[in-house]
């Protein structure tokens, strides 16, 4: 990856966050009401003990009504909020591309709280390609709106 590339992805990112309108100083309510409003769809956070998801860094599962985001509870509460933040990216940058639901049994998805037909998935992956680099930036660019906006408080970083 070139530098060029790399602030190509950036100002994509940028541009897709801005597209939000997202109020001068966001907290949590107020970025996941905007992601709502844009894709029409209700958010559900859905915590994750380890157990059977243990390779699961985080997980989007949409279909046409509801979003559901599982992330580990395991994990610290920075990178509980960077996956949540990395699958927003997933979902705003519109992507479809992904085979994880392949790799997960049907009655553990029915058990995290999806029972309706799934339209797309993504997932958290160790792979770098095009859409976790994507999904990435926007996690970023998410992060430092809210950081923004909270004059550097930890309190932004929160659940």
């Amino acid at each position: 990856m070139t530098s060029r590339e790399h602030r190509v992805r950036e100002r994509s990112a940028q541009a897709i966050v801005d597209r939000l309108d997202l109020p001068s100083r966001p907290d949590w309510g107020s970025i996941i009401e905007r992601i709502e409003t844009r894709s029409g769809k209700t958010i559900q956070l859905v915590p994750l003990d380890y157990g059977e998801w243990e390779a699961v860094t985080a997980l989007l599962l949409e279909s046409e009504t509801k979003v559901l985001i599982l992330y580990p509870t395991a994990a610290s509460t920075l990178y509980q909020q960077h996956s949540i933040f990395h699958e927003f990216g997933h979902m705003l940058a519109e992507e479809t591309e992904c085979d994880i639901l392949d790799l997960i049994p049907r009655d553990l998805v029915e058990a995290a709280g999806m029972r309706e037909a799934i339209v797309r998935s993504a997932a958290r992956g160790l792979e770098v390609g095009e859409h976790e680099l994507m999904a990435e930036a926007v996690a970023y660019a998410l992060a430092r709106k809210l950081i923004s906006g909270s004059h550097g408080r930890e309190s932004a970083f929160g659940l």
